[in-house]
This record gives C-alpha cells, sequence and structure tokens, in this order.
C-alpha cells in the first residue's frame, strides 16, 4: 500500500513530466500499428492484384526455336502442373525513349488480349472502365516505365529489330503485376494484332538470309501448379527444372512468389526505415 501512495504522489508532483511521457508511448504505438498495417495493406492489395490476374506459379521466358512440342508435353505431363499458356512474344535488340536515350529494360512485345484489362487513368489516380484495343502503330507500356524512363501517353518509342527501326505511339500504361516492378528488368508490352503479324512475318523473313534475326522471337510460357500440391511456388519451379528440360533452355524464369517480394521490395524497404526510427525513439 505504501508503494502505491508513493506512485501517486510522485505522479502528482511530477503531473506534466507524466503527461508527456503516456502521450509519447500513445504517438509510439500508433505509430508501431500504422506502419504494420500499412505493410500488411501493401502485400494484400499486391496479392489481390495477382488473384485477379489469375497469375501462374512460374513465369519463364524462352526463344521460340528451343520451345518444343515435346518440353511442352513433358511439362503438361508433370504430375505438380495443372495446366500451361504459351504466348508469342517479341524481343527487340533494343528501343530508344523520347529523348534518343536508350531504354534500360528488356521489351517483350504481344498481341494484345481480353486479359489485359487494368489501364492507368492518366493522372495515375485509378484505372479506367475499359481497355481498347490499341490501334495501328500504338503500344500499351507497363506504369513502372512511365515513372522510371519519363515516358508519356503520345510519346513515341522506337524498337529496333535487326537492322530496321519500328516506331510506336504510347497509347496508356497498363497495371501488369508479374513484370510490373522497377526492380524486375523484364517488361511486357503490348500492341495490335496487325502490328504483331507484320513484325513477326519481317522477322522470320528476315531470319531466313540472316539466322540471328530468330533471336528476335520468343514465346512467355505461364505453368500453374495442380490444385492438390502443397509445394510452395519455389520447391514448385525446383521440381519442373530438376525432371523437366523447360528451365535448361529458358532465359529468364520467375515465380509467383518472388514477383509479389519485387513488387512489395520497395514499400516494405521504406516503411522499415520508418518503423526502425520510431523503435530508435523508444530506447
Amino acid at each position: 500500500m505504501d508503494i502505491f501512495t508513493l506512485v501517486k504522489a510522485n505522479i502528482r508532483r511530477k503531473k506534466g513530466a507524466f503527461a508527456g511521457i503516456m502521450l509519447f508511448m500513445l504517438i509510439i504505438s500508433l505509430s508501431v500499428t500504422s506502419i504494420v498495417s500499412l505493410k500488411r495493406n501493401f502485400e494484400n492489395s499486391i496479392t489481390s492484384e495477382y488473384d485477379h490476374m489469375n497469375s501462374a506459379n512460374i513465369s519463364l521466358n524462352i526463344r521460340r526455336d528451343l520451345l518444343t512440342d515435346d518440353i511442352l508435353d513433358e511439362v503438361n505431363s508433370h504430375p505438380f502442373v495443372k495446366d500451361t499458356m504459351v504466348m508469342d512474344t517479341l524481343v527487340p535488340a533494343s528501343y530508344t525513349l523520347p529523348n534518343g536515350n536508350e531504354g534500360s529494360f528488356s521489351l517483350f512485345i504481344s498481341e494484345f488480349t481480353a486479359s489485359v484489362d487494368r489501364l492507368w487513368k492518366a493522372d495515375l489516380s485509378g484505372f479506367e472502365d475499359n481497355v481498347p484495343s490499341p490501334e495501328k502503330g500504338e503500344i500499351y507500356l507497363p506504369q513502372a516505365m512511365s515513372a522510371n524512363e519519363n515516358i508519356a501517353v503520345g510519346d513515341t518509342i522506337t524498337a529496333v529489330f535487326g537492322q530496321q527501326e519500328f516506331g510506336f505511339k504510347v497509347k496508356g500504361f497498363i497495371e501488369e503485376p508479374v513484370c510490373g516492378s522497377a526492380f524486375i528488368p523484364i517488361k511486357a508490352a503490348y500492341v495490335c494484332k496487325e502490328d504483331m503479324d507484320s513484325l513477326t512475318d519481317f522477322i522470320e523473313q528476315g531470319a531466313l538470309a540472316y539466322p540471328a534475326m530468330k533471336y528476335h522471337l520468343y514465346s512467355f510460357v505461364y505453368i500453374f501448379k495442380a490444385d492438390d500440391s502443397d509445394l510452395t511456388d519455389n520447391r514448385f519451379a525446383s521440381a519442373i527444372n530438376k525432371d523437366t528440360p523447360m528451365g535448361s533452355y529458358a532465359s529468364g524464369i520467375m515465380t509467383r512468389t518472388d514477383s509479389i517480394h519485387y513488387q512489395d521490395l520497395l514499400p516494405d524497404i521504406i516503411l522499415n526505415i520508418f518503423l526502425s526510427f520510431v523503435i530508435i525513439l523508444t530506447v
């Protein structure tokens, strides 16, 4: 009882200091709670975007001349695999930005499909209600290229195939979660069917005289894990690489888990810095 009496007396005598300490602790508690909540919200929103896109557990790119029916059959017959999806894509030797500089990403140009359904508004405040198909000479780019390479809607980028340059006007910026992070060097872009067919024909005709032209022809391969598999994405990828030759021929391979990690990396770093600062204040 004497101890409680002394504590009460001490609080009355130093009421201002006690109130300050309590306020400080309240601010620290709220700050930590807010930061942890933001970290979870970022991760949940990214995961939700992947679920919306029905993204594969493994995404890889492979030269088209190396992707045989036998390799695809071997992957599809694997007991851990539910399904695969292949999308043709074209990889320019380089591309030039509106300011004349060479782009810093590896650009993979594919035919626009209805699966591309998230188009950013001009002010990046949200998404448009629909995504119109690009016209001939137009291209959709992922939003990360807008910020990192200072590209705006209406600008023109120039892709080089062989010794030929092809200009494309930027129609808009799309949400592309799999390769959307600035930390991922591959960027997926989309053009109309007419442009895709025309470029493919140009490359295939050029490859008859210059075989190296075929190196512009690639495919994205998306591999989906079986519903009853309890493997993590990385263990699933290890199993596919071990049991099939797909990974040996691929130029790049990434799991859904790795992609989400890279998407979440920058906000996670920033929030961890704030969290560390708050913790230091309490010491």
